[in-house]
């Protein structure tokens, strides 16, 4: 959900975590695939970024893998990359210089850490959040780039961006059939979770609420049932083991319901969502919610 232009960074930021909570799609960092090939046995991945010159969802987060089996027949061996910084090639070349950078060469280009434009306006919301830093230096649509590679008659392999806004390319001379493949990394055991959610979670935590709202309605009196559930990862403690208050998430503003978000859909609906908006302090109300789960 869009948030009002003048709505508190900070109730911004706790909706954005509490939806990231309740996420039940399970999303991966591509960061996961080296390790679980090698865990899996596989010999090499191939992590794509998706291609297109619309900026949506599709081409903004998400990724193609493919995961090469060992004794695989490549189109030709891995190559090894003098990678350059791709911050300062796009500052001085970008879109515009590509062509005739790939002109004067016969060997592979492979820039690394290329500002990604795309991506630029989601990465300047967490910052304004907190939670990341924009990619320094001028960013570049990477398809601009592979179009202008294309129309030299080369090819553009591109990974997604890294968790800093940047990217990786490599572009490839005509007639060149290699791929960008990272080799499995070798299996130590560590932990894969850091590069997943757990959407099974998020499932439990929208039914925890409205369970735990009814349990306590049927053995306390109304006044002493909580107007508002908070779910946690963990308890925010400070440097001597208490439980830190200043840290805990402010419940104002957030929807305490299990209801699926439905927009009204009458002027009446309107009128009575504003009311409840007015009453309840929650921007957003719709057509399926509960005035006493929310808090009433």
């Amino acid at each position: 959900a869009r948030a009002a232009a003048d709505e508190p960074d900070r109730t911004v930021a706790a909706r954005a975590a509490q939806a990231l909570q309740l996420e039940q799609e399970l999303c991966l960092d591509p960061g996961l695939f080296a390790p679980l090939a090698a865990r899996l046995g596989f010999q090499a991945v191939e992590v794509r970024a998706k291609r297109g010159r619309a900026v949506n969802e599709l081409t903004v987060f998400r990724y193609d893998v493919v995961l090469r089996v060992p004794g695989e027949a490549p189109a030709a061996p891995p190559a090894e990359f003098a990678w350059q910084d791709g911050t300062a090639w796009a500052a001085a070349e970008g879109p515009a210089g590509l062509a005739a950078t790939l002109a004067s060469r016969t060997e592979p280009l492979a820039l690394r850490r290329v500002p990604d434009a795309r991506s630029l306006g989601a990465r300047a919301t967490c910052a304004r959040l907190g939670q990341a830093l924009p990619p320094a230096g001028k960013a570049v649509d990477a398809e601009a780039l592979a179009a202008a590679a294309e129309a030299s008659g080369w090819r553009a392999d591109i990974r997604p961006p890294d968790g800093h806004g940047g990217f990786d390319v490599v572009f490839w001379p005509p007639d060149d059939r290699r791929r960008l493949l990272e080799p499995a990394l070798e299996d130590r055991g560590a932990p894969l979770q850091p590069h997943a959610n757990a959407p099974l979670q998020g499932l439990f935590s929208e039914r925890l609420v409205p369970e735990l709202r009814e349990h306590l309605g049927a053995l306390l009196p109304d006044h002493m049932v909580p107007q508002s559930f908070v779910v946690l990862d963990r308890i925010p403690l400070t440097a001597n083991g208490k439980i830190d208050r200043a840290a805990l998430p402010d419940p104002d503003g957030i929807r305490q319901t299990s209801a699926g978000y439905v927009p009204p859909q009458s002027p009446v609906e309107d009128i009575l969502a504003d009311i409840w908006a007015s009453l309840l302090k929650i921007r957003r109300i719709g057509r399926n919610d509960n005035f006493f789960e929310l808090g009433g």
